[in-house]
This record gives C-alpha cells, sequence and structure tokens, in this order.
C-alpha cells in the first residue's frame, strides 16, 4: 500500500516485528505500524502489540531526506521522548522504525523492521 493522504493526513502502514525495551526489561513484541502526519507536520505513530495493548507516539516531524523521515515524539504517556526514525519503500510502505526515548532516569528503545 502506497501512503495515502486521507483529507489532510499522510497515513504510511507497516507489516512487520519489533522488539521496545525499557531500561533491561522487556521485549515487548510489537507487530503492524500505523503512521499518520498532517499537514503541519504533526505525527502519531502506533503499534500493535503482542501484550494487548499497542504503543503510540505523537510528537512533529524535524526532517525529511528521501524516503527516510525523522520526528520529535513522545509516548502515550508523555513520559519517554526522544527522537523517532523510519523509512518507507517506494510504494510508500514502512521498512524500518526505531525510537530511542529517555526521561533522564529511564530509557526506552524501540525497532522495527517490515517482514
Amino acid at each position: 500500500m502506497a501512503a495515502v493522504f486521507h483529507g489532510t493526513t499522510l497515513a504510511f502502514k507497516g507489516n512487520g516485528n519489533g522488539e521496545a525495551w525499557l531500561n533491561d526489561f522487556g521485549p515487548v513484541k510489537l507487530g503492524e505500524v500505523n503512521i499518520e502526519i498532517d499537514r503541519s507536520g504533526k505525527i502519531l505513530a502506533w503499534f500493535k502489540s503482542g501484550r494487548g495493548r499497542g504503543m503510540t507516539f505523537n510528537g512533529s516531524v524535524v526532517s525529511r531526506e528521501g524516503n527516510r523521515w525523522k520526528a520529535d515524539v513522545a509516548s502515550e504517556d508523555h513520559r519517554y521522548r526522544g527522537p523517532l526514525y523510519f523509512q518507507v519503500d517506494g510504494r510508500g510502505n514502512v521498512s524500518s522504525l526505531s525510537v530511542e526515548a529517555g526521561d533522564g532516569r529511564d530509557r526506552l528503545q524501540l525497532t522495527w523492521d517490515r517482514h
């Protein structure tokens, strides 16, 4: 599926697998990813998780080079903040994504790749 504008939102999807770690605790297994970016650069990225509730990040796009994007994001509870990088293929499908976020004490690392 290519990237598609839904009204004023650019939407990307990806089917794959990933893991999230909080300090040494994890992994939380992640599945499908969805990313929406509105015309003002606000981004929302969420994952389906093997442990019930998924993970969600929101923030702002800060740069784009070709098919590689960078955003400054926060976790849904606003505790963890940091950069989110994702890459899309020529058809607009998410091919990889990573987040390294923290709160000054704890560190959240997330990696995801398309299968």
